[in-house]
């Protein structure tokens, strides 16, 4: 494996154009990660297994996950969702997830601004959690708007119709609030339900942050394959990846992005 590896790096390193080299070609050829056979994705997988721990010990340590509410994220969909948007939109909305984003409080300590204070309701500290839920009526008012920017490109993309009503419920006031509240009492999908309940543990506000419960695309995959004889594939290296992690969290950074320059434009 290592000696393969030396040989992909030189050819990488030598080439003029870059194809994907033919020494993966080989018959023989297989790769594990930890007894683990890795047959497709492999940069993914390698990225996982390298950095996954990683992340997952700071994010613990930090206090912002439970092990079971990190597992159940989809990490994958928010990776694919980041790639269909501009560069310069990916790295304000990996600001925006760090906190990093220029918020009031972030503004005061590059001392570029004298005050922390939301520059719409000037009575809180303006942070990336203010930035969403900011009381303010001209705030709640560019959050209505986004919102129904949101839902309409879920409806056009086909989104299941349970979730986009569970989401629209939680989501219409800008406050945080339980997903199982929401499901309805009719609702005999027990999926629907667990997915609702892993969202509550994963959180409310970290919707905005993208990270959505796996129990989401799989329902959406079978909403897809009830409407089609050949429904599109929730594998990433395809094209037609459309499961409802990857729609919302297309939809949310498109709305996060709406709202932060109409609070700074007016």
């Amino acid at each position: 494996m290592d000696k393969r590896a030396k040989l992909y790096r030189s050819y990488v390193q030598n080439a003029t154009s870059y194809e994907y080299s033919k020494l993966h070609m080989y018959p023989n050829f297989h790769c594990q990660i930890e007894s683990t056979s890795i047959t497709e994705n492999l940069d993914i997988h390698m990225q996982d297994h390298i950095y996954r721990k990683k992340m997952k010990s700071y994010i613990m340590q930090s206090k912002q996950y439970t092990s079971n509410a990190f597992e159940s994220i989809d990490w994958v969909a928010i990776q694919q969702a980041s790639k269909t948007l501009p560069m310069k939109k990916q790295i304000w909305l990996t600001k925006f997830a760090s906190g990093f984003c220029a918020t009031a409080s972030v503004m005061k300590k590059r001392k570029s601004w004298d005050t922390n204070l939301c520059p719409i309701c000037q009575q809180c500290k303006e942070n990336t959690d203010h930035l969403i839920q900011c009381q303010d009526e001209r705030s709640k008012s560019h959050y209505q708007k986004a919102i129904q920017k949101l839902f309409k490109f879920l409806k056009n993309s086909h989104t299941h119709l349970p979730i986009i009503q569970i989401f629209h419920s939680t989501l219409s006031n800008n406050l945080p609030t339980s997903f199982e509240y929401f499901v309805p009492t009719y609702e005999i999908d027990q999926d629907i339900i667990r997915a609702s309940r892993e969202q509550d543990e994963i959180g409310w506000k970290n919707i905005f942050k993208g990270h959505l419960s796996s129990k989401w695309a799989h329902l959406q995959m079978n909403h897809f394959s009830k409407m089609y004889a050949n429904p599109p594939s929730l594998r990433p290296k395809t094209s037609s990846y459309n499961s409802t992690t990857y729609l919302i969290q297309c939809g949310v950074a498109e709305m996060i992005l709406y709202m932060t320059i109409s609070k700074k434009t007016k």
